[in-house]
């Protein structure tokens, strides 16, 4: 599976055969092997990517070139198992696209939902710049078990650090909120799903931009007066023998 303008694999790039459930997905490379009859016919799809329907014809190998398509990534949401038409989606799930995130000033992905996103609770954390949001999808679902919803980027659930993930790379973000969730992840998408899908490269010339952000963090309240080392040494002093005073020894 290779995209037709840069002549890379697609990688996740979905593969089912017409009229059946049988199916499978491309590779980190755009590799694939599927079992299928001689007449069968295979449909190609991908996210950004404009959908093919190809014979097989007796063929034992078929390489495909996917043409973009960034109109079609506009009027689709990320679900479990690829991409959905808005209109035709029966699921609560809610996108957000990058030109919404690129209006924010923030430097985690969870900020980033504040707000955006109705049913979805986000608690602050210690306020420390860049640390993570505690996002909590349509309530707590637990009590004693974990809470977080999982994230999934480009196909693949995400364990690792959300500050890890650049905003400026996002292209869109859906959230499932419902029961399609736990569709293709089971029990690991009970507290809801958050798909965030990365840019592409695109054909052209090349752009450069730089953005920067910091944060500062300070005390509520003034620091209070400490004690030098020689001062500490005299007021224990002062303590043990007051203590020994009063003691009667």
């Amino acid at each position: 599976m290779t995209d037709s303008s840069t002549g890379e694999g697609v990688p996740f790039t979905s593969i089912q055969v017409k009229g059946t459930m049988n199916g499978t997905a491309t590779d980190a490379e755009g590799n694939y092997s599927i079992d299928v009859p001689r007449n069968a016919t295979l449909l190609f799809s991908a996210i950004g990517y404009l959908s093919q329907e190809v014979a097989v014809q007796g063929r034992t190998v078929i390489d495909i070139l996917l043409a973009t398509d960034m109109e079609a990534l506009e009027e689709t949401v990320v679900v479990a198992y690829g991409t959905a038409k808005k209109s035709s989606f029966t699921g609560s799930a809610t996108a957000i696209k990058s030109e919404n995130l690129n209006k924010r000033t923030v430097s985690n992905v969870s900020k980033a939902i504040e707000g955006l996103v109705a049913g979805v609770t986000s608690t602050a954390g210690s306020g420390q710049p860049g640390e993570s949001a505690s996002l909590h999808i349509r309530g707590y679902g637990s009590i004693n078990a974990s809470t977080t919803p999982l994230y999934v980027v480009d196909g693949v659930p995400y364990d690792g650090a959300l500050s890890a993930i650049n905003p400026a790379d996002i292209e869109s973000l859906t959230v499932l909120k419902d029961a399609s969730a736990s569709a293709l992840y089971g029990a690991r998408g009970a507290n809801g799903v958050v798909m965030i899908t990365t840019k592409r490269g695109e054909e052209g010339y090349a752009n450069v931009s730089f953005r920067a952000q910091f944060g500062l963090q300070s005390r509520s309240l003034p620091r209070y007066d400490m004690l030098s080392q020689n001062e500490f040494v005299e007021i224990t002093w002062e303590a043990l023998r007051n203590s020994s005073f009063y003691a009667g020894k």
